[in-house]
């Protein structure tokens, strides 16, 4: 969502930028300092899902995330005010792909998975987000016209094989019902609406800082989800009461998930590209299944480990070469 290199002089070009903007002095050092950076992310993200399981009864989807990206906007805005009015023209120029972006990042894609979270468990959010990269694949193939090789056709064979392991809970049966949970679809939906954002992340504007950036996407996307927030409020849906265990779900999705997490990966993706970025979502499923079995009491079945383990080899099938 962010790029943390952006506002440096001339960005290399995503394959190259862990070598050219490292600010440690060596490309391998700033690889090294990538990818620590993309655990970390990975592991705010896994306890996003936690918070929303462990709080939807008491919170809406609209709320969490209009506070989550709103919120966060306002906290980071002081430390960035300066640099939000010298840079005013680019973001002016830019306003269109800003938008898309913080649409595609922020709050309608953080509603999108809190509402599901309603209706199916934090382990199965976990695992469906280690389809991400495959989705990555998929776009490039559509988007930019690159002829897919045969091991990334059988890659995203054996990854698909996954999705399906998750979705039909391993059992013949379901796949010749169609039986799938809605809210399981509606997780798969926010990974390809994240992959989306992922591959489109290189149009952002170059000079806006990591911080400066997740202050204008989470502003864009405060702004889009308040209408849908205030329903809420009006309806008396919003939220039960502003209880200790709300406040610290605002407080953990606000600096964690939105200001920490999203310079991370905005980081960690800045330097070393997409295709070798979005393989780190694997962690997701790892922190976020152990999560949810350890807080939540979830149990771990079977078809779970099946699926996330397709998906695993197809991402490693796919990306051989990298």
């Amino acid at each position: 969502m962010n790029d943390p290199a952006a506002g440096r002089p001339a960005p290399a070009p995503p394959s190259t930028a862990g070598a050219a903007a490292s600010p440690v002095g060596s490309p391998a050092s700033g690889r090294l300092a990538a990818y620590g950076a993309l655990v970390l992310a990975a592991m705010s993200w896994a306890g996003t899902g936690l918070v929303g399981k462990a709080i939807f009864a008491e919170i809406s989807p609209a709320a969490l995330a209009c506070w989550m990206w709103g919120g966060g906007a306002l906290l980071a805005w002081p430390l960035v005010a300066r640099e939000l009015r010298e840079q005013w023209p680019v973001i002016r120029r830019s306003w269109k792909v800003l938008v898309l972006l913080s649409l595609l990042s922020t709050s309608p894609f953080s509603a999108l998975v809190f509402l599901a979270l309603h209706d199916t468990t934090a382990t199965n959010h976990a695992l469906l987000n280690s389809t991400v990269p495959m989705w990555v694949l998929l776009m490039s193939w559509l988007a930019f016209r690159r002829r897919p090789q045969a091991g990334e056709f059988a890659g995203f064979a054996l990854s698909m094989a996954g999705v399906a392991m998750i979705l039909f809970q391993g059992e013949l049966a379901n796949v010749a019902r169609f039986t799938v949970n809605p809210a399981d679809l509606l997780i798969v939906l926010g990974m390809i609406i994240w992959a989306a954002h992922t591959l489109l992340f290189r149009r952002r504007p170059q000079t806006l800082s990591p911080l400066a950036y997740v202050v204008v996407a989470g502003g864009i996307g405060g702004l889009a989800m308040l209408p849908f927030y205030a329903w809420d409020l009006a309806q008396g849906q919003a939220h039960s009461s502003f209880s200790i265990g709300v406040l610290a779900a605002i407080g953990y999705v606000v600096v964690l998930r939105t200001i920490v997490s999203t310079m991370l990966f905005n980081f960690g993706l800045g330097r070393v590209g997409a295709l070798r970025a979005t393989p780190f979502t694997h962690l997701v499923p790892v922190f976020g299944s152990v999560g949810a079995f350890v807080f939540l009491g979830e149990a771990f079945h079977t078809y779970h480990l099946a699926g996330f383990a397709l998906v695993l080899a197809g991402i490693l099938v796919a990306n051989r070469r990298l």
